[in-house]
């Protein structure tokens, strides 16, 4: 996690965006019951302004053990 270990080293990514172009990024208390689920809805759901709210209340709803974890969904969509 940055910010915790002193020992992790990162790198910048450039990257260009255009309209229409998607960006989902997610905490780890989301892929923690998996990863697969998260990109069904991404790429599947009709309505982007149900993505992030759809996978916040799916990672809640598949918690395992009640862990409390941090759940945090970002969803952009590039318009003019």
């Amino acid at each position: 996690p940055i910010g915790i270990l002193p020992e992790i080293n990162l790198n910048k990514i450039f990257f260009s965006i255009e309209e229409n172009d998607q960006i989902l990024m997610v905490s780890d208390g989301v892929t923690d019951t998996g990863e697969k689920w998260v990109e069904n809805i991404f790429y599947n759901e009709v309505n982007d302004m149900n993505i992030a709210d759809k996978i916040m209340s799916t990672a809640k709803f598949n918690r395992k053990n009640s862990r409390d974890d941090d759940i945090t969904v970002v969803f952009l969509k590039i318009t003019k």
